[in-house]
């Protein structure tokens, strides 16, 4: 296995999820978030507000393509399906899909202070669950395998995937 990639809508785990990964693995967790913010040099939130989503997304293909290479776990952000090109990198890779019950997400998103998410904060709880709607057959397209996080702990969903995906590493 060459990596695994996260994907899934806001508050679906990917980051903790990868973490957990990475330390079973020993593979490093490449956060594409974080590299884009180092990239842009100031947070998401304000580069969304500057420089708006389709500025961003072209960033953020620019990174995917270039770490999608790399052996690595590799976090994606909740919108990175959202771009045609994205979707076809991520079917050529392990690229799994993590899902929870759309209040579950809400109630992850909302709770969240560390993370600010520029869709999120613009959005109510009905409209957030209309995006997670409209991105629903995007995800789907570009995974090879989903895996609910809902009443889960971090560790059982990061063995649950090297499990589903028969990985040599799963030692646990």
């Amino acid at each position: 296995m060459k990596n695994i990639i996260l994907i899934g809508f806001m508050g679906a785990g990917k980051s903790v999820v990868g973490t957990a990964l990475s330390q079973i693995t020993g593979l490093p967790l490449i956060n594409l978030d974080t590299k884009i913010e180092e990239e842009i040099g100031m947070p998401i939130f304000h580069y969304f507000n500057e420089h708006g989503e389709e500025a961003f997304r072209k960033i953020e293909q620019e990174l995917l393509e270039k770490y999608a290479q790399e052996e690595v776990i590799l976090a994606t952000g909740g919108g990175v399906v959202t771009i045609p090109a994205n979707r076809a990198i991520l079917k050529e890779h392990t690229t799994v899909l993590l899902t929870a019950n759309p209040q579950v997400l809400i109630q992850r998103i909302r709770a969240d202070k560390e993370h600010i998410r520029p869709l999120a904060v613009k959005s109510t709880d009905q409209e957030l669950a209309k995006l997670l709607e409209q991105r629903a057959n995007f995800y789907h397209e570009s995974c090879k395998s989903i895996i609910s996080t809902d009443d889960k702990t971090i560790q059982e969903v990061a063995r649950e995937i090297l499990k589903k995906l028969e990985n040599p590493f799963d030692r646990v």
